[in-house]
């Protein structure tokens, strides 16, 4: 069985230090009598003094913490392995405040700055929750006048065969995928059939199992010399060779959509998100001048 890296055990043990700063347990061992009693309808883990963790309240903050440091609190071993870790380290804290070192001033400094943040990033996740969401109204009158950041480029459906030839490819090499993608030009010419002939001899894996089918596809996703071309095209017409970073191309479009404002319903989402954002930042940056006027913040220059 994997024992835990001392580094894994530390991290996780930072992640639920601070959660459970106000409570603590102790390493655990048979229960006893006393202990079942304790533990009847809370699942308490653990207990130091009048301080108690419980299950739930262990489950909740291993929640927390990174997928790929809670995989390593699966086995059951490993996981009292973690508890007695930190049962370690809160009598360490505990012994700490008994030496008073908790109140030497870099230390209570420190201390206040951990503890503000938390209630800062509390008092905003509960401000935030009460901001007013956008409305449909506004969220139709945004896409109205907005209707320019939802236009889809047009796009134009295309299969290929690819002779593949490095760019800085040998002359042989070159000239010898040239000749490969000239016969195949020659067989469509004599009236092969194009997904045949992809299949049978196109380089590209990703394609050449779909006939050389791309889909349909924008013009900027693709390589200027291959995008070029394919949108030149009309539907049905098919390109002689060209070359690209990859190789050798017959290009054959298909089909072609030109640019659309997509439609209100398919961009609401996003809509109603980039709206209420800025209702909460709006609402945050009120509510921080009002705390500036409660608490008679002024601002001096050095």
């Amino acid at each position: 069985m994997k024992k835990l890296g001392f580094g894994v055990l530390c991290f996780a043990l930072v992640m639920l230090y601070a959660g459970f700063a106000t409570t603590g347990f102790c390493a655990p061992g048979k229960k006893t009598a006393a202990a079942k009693e304790l533990n009847k309808g809370k699942d308490v883990l653990v207990k130091i003094g009048n301080r108690t963790i419980t299950r739930a309240q262990f489950e909740s903050r291993l929640a927390e913490l990174p997928p790929e440091y809670q995989d390593q609190f699966k086995d059951e071993r490993q996981r009292r392995e973690f508890l007695d870790l930190y049962v370690q380290a809160q009598l360490l804290a505990m012994e700490a405040r008994a030496d008073k070192i908790d109140r030497e001033r870099a230390i209570a400094d420190r201390i206040e700055e951990t503890t503000n943040g938390i209630l800062a990033q509390e008092y905003v996740s509960r401000r935030l929750a009460k901001a007013e969401k956008a409305t449909e109204a506004e969220l139709q009158k945004y896409y109205n006048e907005h209707k320019g950041e939802f236009l889809a480029p047009a796009t134009v459906k295309a299969q290929h065969i690819l002779a593949k030839v490095d760019q800085n490819a040998a002359p042989e090499e070159e000239a010898a995928a040239l000749v490969k993608i000239q016969k195949i030009r020659k067989e469509l010419d004599q009236g092969a059939d194009f997904a045949k002939l992809a299949e049978k001899y196109s380089d590209d894996p990703g394609s050449k199992g779909r006939g050389g089918d791309l889909g349909f596809f924008p013009k900027e996703s693709m390589v200027p010399e291959f995008a070029n071309e394919a949108f030149r095209l009309q539907p049905g017409e098919t390109s002689q060779p060209i070359r690209s970073v990859f190789g050798f191309h017959i290009v054959r479009t298909n089909e072609k959509k030109p640019e659309f404002v997509k439609e209100f319903n398919d961009v609401k989402f996003n809509i109603q998100g980039t709206m209420d954002y800025q209702k909460r930042k709006e609402a945050l940056e009120l509510d921080v001048e009002r705390l500036k006027k409660k608490y008679k913040v002024i601002m001096i220059s050095n």
